[in-house]
C-alpha cells in the first residue's frame, strides 16, 4: 500500500508540475499576444491601438474637468539619413533612444505611443492653458535638439510637430489625429524643426491637395500639362539666347495650376516621369515649329 501511495503521490507531483508549466506558458502567450495587439515591438511603447483607447480616456476626463487635451504628432525629420547611412540596427537603436528620452520626460498620466516608423505620438492631458502647451512642447523640441550616441558618433535629429487641442480641434479621436498630422505636416513641408499648432485652413488645404492627387491621373490621360515657354537674352546684346520650357496644369474648374501645387504629389505618385514626357514631347514640336518657320 506504502508503495502504491508512493507513485501515485509522484504521479501527482509529475501531473502537478506538468500543469504549472503549461499555466506559465499560457500567460507568457497572453503577455505576448497583448504585446502585440497594443505594444510596439521595437520600443515597447504603446501602438495606434492602445493611444486610441489612451485618448479616449482622456476626453472623456476633460470633459468632466473642463479640461484640455494636447495631442502632439512628432515626425524625425532626418531619420531617413541616419538609416541609410548607418544601416537599420542603427537606426532602431535612434527609435529607442528617442522613445526612452521622451518617456522619461512625460508625467505618469501623460502617453507616448510610437505610430509607425518614424513618428510618435504624445498625448497631454489635463491642460488648462494654452501656455502649458507652449511650454511642453518647446520641452520636447528641446530634448530632441540634444545629440543621441549612435556607433561612437553624436547623432543631432530634429522634428517637425504638429498639435491639436481638444475641445477646440475636436473632440473625436480620429478628427483630432488627423488634424495633429495635418499641422505636423505643415511643419515639416515649410521648414522642419518646428512645431505648428493646427488651424482650420490646414484642413481646408489638405482636402484640395488629396482632390489633386486624385485627379492626377486623369489630367494625364487628358493631356491638361500645357507648356509656356520664357525667353533667356543676353543683358549686353539683347540677343536671344534660348527659351525655358515651363509647365502649367490647365485644370477645368481651378484654370491655370502653378507647379508647386501639383510636382511632389506627381513625385510621390510616381506620375512625374508621364507629365515629364508630356513636356518634353510639347517642347520639341515647338522647337521644330520654331526652326521651320525661321529657320
Amino acid at each position: 500500500t506504502g508503495f502504491f501511495v508512493w507513485l501515485l503521490s509522484g504521479d501527482l507531483r509529475q501531473a502537478m508540475a506538468q500543469l504549472e508549466a503549461e499555466k506559465q506558458a499560457l500567460i507568457t502567450s497572453h503577455e505576448r499576444i497583448e504585446v502585440l495587439a497594443h505594444r510596439d515591438t521595437l520600443t515597447l511603447l504603446p501602438n495606434r491601438t492602445l493611444a486610441k483607447d489612451r485618448l479616449a480616456q482622456l476626453l472623456l476626463q476633460s470633459q468632466r474637468e473642463r479640461s484640455m487635451v494636447a495631442v502632439m504628432f512628432l515626425d524625425l525629420d532626418n531619420f531617413r539619413t541616419v538609416n541609410d547611412s548607418l544601416g537599420h540596427t542603427t537606426g532602431d537603436r535612434l527609435l529607442c533612444l528617442v522613445a526612452e528620452r521622451l518617456s522619461a520626460s512625460l508625467r505618469a498620466s501623460d502617453t507616448l505611443a510610437r505610430l509607425s516608423g518614424d513618428e510618435f505620438l504624445i498625448l497631454l492631458g489635463g491642460i488648462r492653458s494654452d501656455e502649458a502647451i507652449t511650454a511642453a512642447t518647446s520641452h520636447v523640441m528641446q530634448l530632441l535638439e540634444q545629440a543621441f550616441s549612435l556607433e561612437e558618433l553624436d547623432v543631432v535629429v530634429t522634428t517637425s510637430l504638429g498639435i491639436a487641442v481638444s475641445p477646440r480641434d475636436g473632440t473625436e479621436v480620429d478628427v483630432l489625429l488627423k488634424n495633429a498630422d495635418l499641422a505636423m505636416f505643415r511643419a515639416k513641408s515649410e521648414q522642419r524643426d518646428a512645431f505648428r499648432i493646427f488651424e482650420p485652413p490646414l484642413a481646408a488645404a489638405a482636402e484640395t491637395r488629396i482632390t489633386l492627387m486624385a485627379e492626377l491621373r486623369s489630367a494625364i490621360e487628358a493631356r491638361q500639362f500645357e507648356v509656356f515657354y520664357q525667353p533667356q537674352v543676353a543683358l549686353d546684346s539683347g540677343a536671344l539666347l534660348g527659351v525655358e520650357a515651363l509647365v502649367r496644369w490647365r485644370h477645368p474648374e481651378r484654370g491655370l495650376i502653378e507647379p508647386a501645387a501639383f510636382i511632389s504629389d506627381a513625385e510621390e505618385l510616381g506620375l512625374i516621369g508621364r507629365i515629364g514626357f508630356q513636356v518634353a514631347e510639347q517642347a520639341l514640336a515647338q522647337l521644330s515649329h520654331w526652326l521651320a518657320k525661321y529657320g
